[in-house]
C-alpha cells in the first residue's frame, strides 16, 4: 500500500472528542498487526509509559459518536467488559514503538504523519 493510501486510511480513522484527535483501540491495535487484547495488556504492562494524557477510556456520550460513525458495533460495545480506550497521538505512537512489529514500524511514521495534517487541517 501506499504511503499515501496508509495515511488516508489511518486518518479516517481518526476521531476528535476532547479538543483532540484520537484512535480508538480496536482501530489502533488493528493497524498495528496486533489484537486488541493484546493491545490492552500491552498497556496495562507498561502503564507508566501511558499515563492520561496518551490513553483514557471512553464516555458513555463518546461510545455512541464511535458507534454512529462505525468505528465500533454496538454488539462489540456491548461484548466489551471495560469501556474502550482512546489514544492520543503519544498514546498511538508509545504503541507503536514498543510493539516491534512491521506493521508497527511503518505505523509510527504514519501516525505523526497523519496527526500532523490533521492539525493543519484544524488550525484553517
Amino acid at each position: 500500500m501506499s504511503k499515501n493510501k496508509e495515511l488516508k486510511k489511518l486518518e479516517e480513522k481518526v476521531v476528535t472528542f476532547r479538543d483532540q484527535n484520537l484512535l480508538l483501540d480496536a482501530d489502533l491495535a488493528k493497524m498495528l498487526g496486533t489484537t486488541t487484547s493484546s493491545l490492552l495488556q500491552m498497556v496495562g504492562k507498561n502503564k507508566s509509559r501511558f499515563p492520561k494524557s496518551f490513553v483514557f477510556p471512553a464516555k458513555k456520550k463518546e461510545l455512541e459518536v464511535l458507534i454512529e460513525a462505525k468505528h465500533l458495533t454496538k454488539k462489540q460495545a456491548n461484548s466489551r467488559t471495560t469501556a474502550p480506550l482512546l489514544f492520543t497521538e503519544a498514546g498511538a505512537y508509545m504503541s507503536a514503538f514498543l510493539l516491534k512489529t512491521k506493521a508497527a514500524d511503518k505505523l509510527s511514521v504514519a501516525v505523526l504523519d497523519t496527526f500532523l495534517e490533521k492539525e493543519a487541517k484544524s488550525a484553517k
